[in-house]
């Protein structure tokens, strides 16, 4: 399984529902199934999505119509907490499953087996959840592929709410425009060949002298030579989908930390009557207060103050020995408590650490 692939596929399916399909795609293939569903159900806000990858068209009609009443893995599911992946043979005895009408004149009929099925979200008995399911004749997911599994429900998750996050933004695009200025970082919207749409409140007050960095004549511009020709590469490479497509940069200041960048393709929705997006610069000063999203992210996931301490610290330093330098501790304890992080978010490498810390919700001011 490239587990990397998978991943990046996961949060262009945030950005672009279309691309679920891929995503069902590429997880029937690593977990050795025949078809994914993916369904999601969300009454408070009305949002709601599904997508299938080699379902059979006679077989999820017959089972909208009549077999998903039947389902004995329907009330199981329903007690299964959100986040957790779990394989069918652990929610009803398989001697059971196969005695039962479902499988009897549903499954067997269109040759389906077992499935390792994940919990998106689940609300009042309403589960919204994604699934793999096996061939007739093949063994029931293993212990180790339902924990493969597991490892991309953080993901799927995330990636499913910021679908709910367009979705919302689709419904009323210039309130959502509008929303930009409660972020507590900055955020510049670039469209064609990189002109300037929209720059939210704090990257507005970043673009002085001060902070090296402008905005003249619709463009972004900054005082170091060097830091402006990258830009303009990550930019061109974001906006017309080559190279890199995007990346991070730091911008020097006249005095402090540099402005850390991270150049990005927009691949979501676009409006009518909004001009199209196609890139987006977030903005951060690392030497303003800790962002909240991290805090966010230690309280989720059940971090200790030491642990979300470090957290903090990687955001803006990735060496670990200057990391303990700095709180004055072991190496070895630092070490410790990265790899106690990387165990309660699900994240397997420092790097896949990063990556959910950049691309984790992106958070409101508190107020």
């Amino acid at each position: 399984m490239d587990y990397d692939l998978l991943v990046d596929a996961i949060y262009r399916a945030g950005a672009d529902p279309q691309e679920w399909s891929y995503v069902l795609r590429l997880l029937t293939g690593a977990f050795n199934g025949v078809c994914a569903a993916l369904h999601l159900g969300d009454a408070a806000s009305d949002f709601s999505f599904g997508a299938t990858y080699e379902l059979d068209p006679e077989a999820s009609e017959a089972y909208a119509k009549h077999f998903f009443a039947i389902n004995p893995l329907n009330s199981p599911l329903t007690r299964v907490p959100a986040g957790k992946a779990i394989g069918d043979n652990e929610l009803v005895p398989r001697e059971t499953y196969r005695a039962s009408e479902f499988y009897n004149d549903y499954s067997l009929r269109y040759r389906l087996n077992g499935s390792v099925t994940g919990i998106l979200d689940s609300r009042n008995g309403h589960v919204s959840c994604i699934g793999i399911v096996t061939a007739t004749g093949t063994d029931p997911h293993t212990a180790e592929e339902v924990s493969a599994f597991q490892r991309l429900m953080p993901h799927l998750r995330r990636a499913i709410e910021l679908n709910r996050k367009f979705a919302t933004a689709k419904a009323n695009a210039e309130a959502s425009l509008g929303t930009l200025d409660q972020l507590d970082f900055g955020v510049v919207l670039l469209g064609e060949n990189g002109i300037v749409l929209r720059a939210n409140a704090i990257a507005a007050a970043m673009a002085n002298s001060a902070y090296g960095i402008r905005l003249v004549q619709g463009r972004l511009k900054i005082a170091d030579a060097g830091a402006q020709n990258r830009l303009d590469y990550l930019v061109g490479c974001a906006v017309n989908g080559i190279g890199p497509r995007g990346g991070p940069l730091l911008i020097p200041r006249a005095s402090g930390k540099p402005i850390f960048a991270r150049i990005l393709p927009y691949t979501g929705v676009s409006y009518d009557g909004v001009p199209a997006v196609q890139a987006i610069i977030y903005l951060r000063d690392p030497e303003a207060s800790p962002t909240p999203a991290v805090d966010h992210i230690a309280m989720a996931h059940g971090l200790t103050p030491a642990e979300s301490r470090v957290l903090r610290a990687l955001l803006n330093d990735s060496d670990v020995r200057s990391i303990a330098e700095n709180f004055g501790v072991s190496v070895a304890t630092v070490r410790n408590q990265i790899a106690r992080i990387m165990e309660k978010t699900g994240t397997a490498k420092q790097t896949e650490l990063m990556r959910l810390l950049f691309s984790a919700h992106l958070p409101l001011m508190e107020p």
